[in-house]
C-alpha cells in the first residue's frame, strides 16, 4: 500500500479532472489518499484555531464540486502564518503518517516537507507539468 498526500489549492484546483482520476484509481487499488491542505487561522474568522482538522465541511464541498468523492483522510493544517508554520505542519503530517508521495504546488512547502520528512517523495505541480527533483516528468 502506498500513502499519497495531495494538496488542494493550486494542485487539485489546477487540474481537478486529472486528480479526480488519480484519486479514484489509487483508491481502487488499495492505496491511501490523504488530502492535505493548509489554511491561515485568521482566514476563517476564528472558527479554526491552530491545529489539524479532519474533514472540514468547506473543503468537502469543494472536492465534491471537482468530482472527488472518496479519500482516506482530509486534513486541514491550520497555523498562524503560511511560512514556515503551514509548510512545517504539512511536513510533520507527512513524517508522522508515513506519507510516501506528496503532490504540492508550493516549492517552499516542498522544501520544508523534504527537510522534515525526507522519505516522502515530493512532486511539484506547476502550470506546465509535474516536476520532481530531477526536473520535468510530464505534461498535460
Amino acid at each position: 500500500m502506498i500513502k499519497i498526500a495531495i494538496d488542494i489549492d493550486g494542485t487539485i484546483t489546477h487540474t481537478p479532472k486529472y486528480f479526480s482520476h488519480v484519486i479514484t484509481g489509487q483508491m481502487a487499488i488499495g492505496n491511501e489518499i490523504h488530502i492535505l491542505t493548509g489554511a491561515i487561522s485568521n482566514f476563517y474568522n476564528g472558527k479554526y484555531k491552530e491545529g489539524n482538522y479532519e474533514s472540514p465541511i468547506e473543503r468537502i464541498s469543494q472536492l465534491k464540486s471537482y468530482g472527488i468523492y472518496n479519500w482516506t483522510k482530509l486534513i486541514m493544517v491550520v497555523r498562524d502564518k503560511q511560512f514556515p508554520d503551514i509548510a512545517d505542519g504539512k511536513g510533520e503530517y507527512c513524517r508522522d503518517n508515513n506519507i510516501d508521495i506528496i503532490y504540492e504546488d508550493n516549492l517552499g512547502y516542498i522544501k520544508s516537507i523534504k527537510k522534515i520528512s525526507p522519505n516522502t517523495l515530493a512532486f511539484l505541480i506547476c502550470r506546465d507539468g509535474i516536476f520532481n527533483d530531477n526536473g520535468l516528468t510530464g505534461n498535460w
